[in-house]
């Protein structure tokens, strides 16, 4: 199930072609630049697009960067086409983007929250998902302005929309949270880090059965 789009600031448009549209989109969170932007060329990124598509053809976000280089190579010169970045998310591309597997900020984010795990990492560092969150859960009119959003799920949405407004030491107990309810409070899990992390916060996951036990009580009862 896919969120509502507002027709806002971010869209395809602005990021395809931000020399054209009054405000810039970063090509790779989706967020309106306000501060200095960072170029990307064409080539970088088709560069990166092409290992992770070839890998993840059938991946939503993957396919969606390959439409995006497909369509600035029509909408612009090819051999001088360019997108731009924030400096946060242009310094998080340019450290992983010579990886053999490369990979982009939204891929690790979906990623992650659905394993909880990073490839190449152990863990992947609270401020970016903390950062993405906010930047993918803005909202005008109360539907998402991000053109990015419409590539998570409903689910996904709505716990960045948690994570948005928690604490930073909250962040972490809000994935496993979400990654238990997804994975129906399974015992098999992929690594040991995933489970140090659940048995970590068992409390907070413990605490969301029972709110979800009490209220199903509720609603069998009133009918």
């Amino acid at each position: 199930m896919s969120v509502p789009l507002s027709h806002a600031e971010t869209s395809w448009l602005n990021i395809v072609y931000p020399q054209r549209s009054k405000c810039v989109s970063c090509v790779l969170c989706g967020g309106r630049i306000s501060g200095p932007r960072k170029i990307i060329t064409l080539k970088t990124l088709k560069s990166v697009i092409s290992k992770i598509y070839q890998k993840l053809p059938n991946n939503k976000i993957a396919a969606t960067y390959h439409g995006i280089c497909t369509s600035v190579a029509k909408i612009q010169d090819k051999d001088s086409a360019i997108m731009y970045s924030c400096a946060c998310c242009h310094h998080w591309f340019e450290m992983r983007m010579k990886r053999k597997l490369p990979s982009l900020p939204l891929l690790s984010l979906q990623w992650h929250i659905n394993t909880l795990s990073v490839h190449g990492q152990k863990t992947l560092d609270a401020r970016p998902i903390f950062r993405l969150s906010k930047i993918l859960s803005n909202k005008k009119n109360n539907a998402y302005i991000n053109f990015f959003s419409t590539l998570f799920t409903a689910s996904e949405m709505h716990l960045f929309v948690e994570i948005a407004s928690a604490n930073r030491n909250e962040i972490q107990a809000k994935q496993c949270i979400y990654y238990n309810k997804i994975c129906v409070d399974t015992l098999l899990v992929p690594n040991g880090r995933v489970a140090e992390l659940l048995r970590e916060h068992t409390e907070s996951i413990e605490c969301l059965e029972k709110y979800y036990t009490s209220s199903t009580c509720k609603e069998n009862s009133s009918t």
